[in-house]
């Protein structure tokens, strides 16, 4: 079975309530625990399923504890060894870098370059990740009987339901959330789909500044100085010549106007 075919017998259910849900901060690639309430939404969500025609016999997980666990309350209530719950890597939530621990608010706030520049996916990269992962989910579920159920994350189903839908990955901040430990279809996507990256993100450094605009030698690849650009930039106020900057690059190679940061 393909990525494209209907699989109605795949369902998704993001993990239940985390302390990072309740404290409204980023998990990312990152540990939260489950709280009380989230381990009974994980026992609800099991009765659900008993209560339901679904016949679930395969659960897969993301590999983050928090899916984990929620998998396997889930797996212990239907009769089924937790230990046989397949992890798949790609199921983890998006990697947000630098602002995991930090408010969800300053997360989103930020430019999606800018996430990608302090260490996380941007959303072209996560997009990638998020096709391997449905099409590692079709692959498995085509070779077993019965329902199968994914137990992962919220940005993950976002953007899976983004592609789904034929929207770029930078559509996916408009896409509702899931809930947590509620059941979902798991979205199937078209068996021949490409991502074109929007840009890519570069490091460099200061070496000349004159008024509005900036002179940035960029790196390459082994961290050795490959080209220099100049750019503009809006607030040049201050002098930040010497300082490491991370630069947006668009598909023609030309650095975006004012889309620079100084480097974590």
């Amino acid at each position: 079975m393909t990525c494209g075919e209907e699989q109605s017998a795949t369902y998704f259910a993001r993990h239940g309530q985390t302390e990072a849900n309740v404290e409204g901060w980023l998990a990312g690639s990152s540990e939260a625990a489950l709280t009380e309430r989230g381990r009974q939404q994980a026992t609800d969500l099991a009765q659900t399923l008993r209560e339901s025609s679904i016949g679930i016999r395969t659960i897969i997980s993301s590999p983050l504890g928090r899916a984990v666990e929620t998998a396997a309350m889930v797996a212990g209530q239907l009769g089924l060894n937790p230990e046989d719950i397949i992890s798949i890597p790609d199921l983890s939530e998006r990697n947000g870098g630098d602002f995991e621990g930090k408010p969800l608010a300053k997360f989103y706030s930020a430019e999606d370059w800018e996430v990608a520049a302090y260490g996380g996916e941007s959303l072209d990269m996560f997009a990638v990740r998020a096709l391997k992962a449905c099409r590692g989910v079709y692959s498995i579920a085509s070779r077993n009987e019965g329902g199968t159920l994914v137990v992962a994350h919220a940005e993950l189903k976002r953007m899976i339901d983004t592609l789904r839908i034929g929207l770029p990955p930078h559509a996916m901040p408009a896409m509702p959330k899931p809930n947590n430990a509620e059941i979902y279809p798991f979205p199937v996507l078209p068996d021949e789909y490409t991502i074109n990256p929007c840009y890519k993100v570069r490091k460099g450094k200061v070496i000349d500044q004159r008024n509005d605009w900036l002179v940035v030698e960029l790196m390459g690849s082994d961290g050795s100085a490959c080209e220099i650009i100049e750019m503009p930039a809006d607030d040049a106020s201050r002098q930040i010549i010497g300082f490491d900057v991370a630069v947006a690059v668009d598909s023609r190679g030309y650095a975006e106007c004012n889309k620079f940061s100084l480097a974590a």
